[in-house]
């Protein structure tokens, strides 16, 4: 059973989402307000509060089924009260909603006004990209799974491909089959980054940090033209012997190598290096409830994980967030650990 005062921090959590929610539902992005009401079979559950309580079941690291029974309770009358239920839908009803395509349009537009809210002054001076594995067992028929190598060695599953801040919240991330490299999904990914952002902070925007597969032309090339800034990363010798001097290919690239070998690219490169690396290993790690190390047997193929990872991360990003708003260490997730 999860200890009591996760409940209250939880509770916290569903309370910011909420308003979030609502200012998110008062956006007219450009349409007409609707003068006569939906037709159609009416709804009980709201399509917030279905969102908000799958994002509940996330940071309790419980299933649909257990979170359904435990709001059923006396016991979880703080969380019927916070999503405003007066009695608990059947898990069928639930699940058919979680699937509909209004629950997915709004947990995108949650994810975008929670990025842009959770964003401060100087956040988007650094930008951190990196891949982690996300391994499935060989005897799972899973139809997109392939072979992939880390630095680690070859494993069979995918790859999540993850962008933060200079604080470490998560502001854009893909998922793909682990034969894919991880150059192909980089410069999109830092491009829903600048489109994320308005003016004041595109003009923020000065350091990429990646590891050395991230070595090429094309990204050294978008830093410079689009954001107007430098893209640093270790060197990839590209089959050069050890000791040989790096061969330049392109200008953009060897003005990067050139930038490299200055200090403040070294010292810019390992802080942020070892900042993402501690954010892969709070997501992965499997004590926490919303963990993304190990992918259940019954979630199968890329988009059945891509969408279990979007669910897990915003859980994660929601407890950044809290934190923030608290004015305590944004990444300290003691509180919601039992």
């Amino acid at each position: 059973m999860v200890a009591r005062p996760v409940y209250h921090a939880v509770a916290l959590i569903l309370q910011h989402l909420h308003r979030l929610l609502d200012e998110v539902a008062a956006e007219r992005r450009g349409r007409k307000p609707r003068n006569q009401p939906k037709t159609g079979r009416p709804r009980l559950y709201s399509t917030p509060s279905l969102l908000l309580f799958r994002i509940a079941a996330d940071l309790l690291g419980w299933s649909l089924r257990k979170t359904l029974n435990y709001a059923e309770q006396e016991a979880g009358a703080w969380l019927r009260k916070a999503l405003g239920w007066e009695q608990v839908p059947h898990l069928s009803v639930v699940c058919r909603r979680l699937h509909g395509d209004d629950v997915r349009r709004l947990r995108t537009r949650l994810w975008r006004k929670l990025r842009r809210r959770s964003l401060r002054q100087g956040d988007l001076r650094v930008l951190t990209i990196d891949m982690t594995d996300l391994p499935v067992p060989l005897r799972r028929k899973d139809p997109d799974a392939t072979w992939g190598a880390t630095s680690k060695g070859k494993f069979f599953g995918y790859k999540l491909h993850l962008v933060i801040s200079r604080t470490g919240f998560p502001l854009a991330f893909r998922v793909t089959p682990a034969a894919i490299h991880e150059m192909r999904p980089a410069v999109s990914l830092f491009a829903e980054v600048v489109k994320l952002a308005d003016q004041k902070q595109k003009a923020e925007l000065t350091y990429g940090v990646g590891d050395s597969a991230y070595d090429s032309e094309n990204l050294y090339k978008f830093w410079a033209d689009v954001c107007c800034g430098h893209f640093l990363c270790a060197p990839n010798r590209r089959g050069t012997p050890e000791g040989e001097e790096v061969r330049a290919q392109g200008p953009y690239r060897k003005a990067a190598l050139e930038f490299w070998k200055t200090d403040l690219a070294r010292r810019i490169y390992g802080k942020h290096r070892s900042l993402i690396e501690s954010v892969n290993a709070q997501l992965k790690d499997l004590s926490n409830p919303f963990q993304v190390g190990q992918i259940p047997g019954w979630i199968r193929g890329l988009r059945g994980v891509s969408d279990w990872v979007f669910w897990r991360i915003l859980a994660f990003s929601s407890i950044l967030y809290a934190n923030r708003l608290r004015g305590s260490c944004s990444r300290k997730l003691s509180r919601f650990i039992a």
